[in-house]
């Protein structure tokens, strides 16, 4: 139950960064955000990009929050969740970055 809840808190750090970047409280910088060479090149594509990849991040995220509350209430997912929770979040986020990529360009 653990790995669930860490992966969920991890969803909502990911969306919680790319909304800081999007509103230029993080700054370009090689650490945090969606560091892809689109968005590197210039404040404004950063800017841009993280916007763009929003929605996408926040689905993301609110699917793995409801994921790992449906394998805490449902046991027989249990051993599935770790993997379940991963899913609902990386799928989104290549659109993430494929919006984002295709924003700030």
């Amino acid at each position: 139950m653990i790995p669930v809840m860490v992966l969920a808190s991890v969803a909502v750090l990911v969306l919680l960064v790319t909304i800081l970047c999007a509103v230029g409280i993080v700054p370009r910088n090689r650490a945090a955000g969606i560091r892809i060479p689109a968005l590197l090149a210039s404040d404004e594509g950063w800017r841009r990009g993280h916007r763009s990849a929003i929605l996408p991040t926040a689905v993301g995220a609110f699917a793995s929050v409801a994921m790992a509350i449906a394998c805490l209430v449902q046991p027989s997912l249990q051993s599935y969740g770790p993997a379940l929770v991963t899913l609902t979040l990386v799928a989104p986020l290549a659109w993430a970055v494929f919006r984002a990529n295709r924003t700030a360009r």
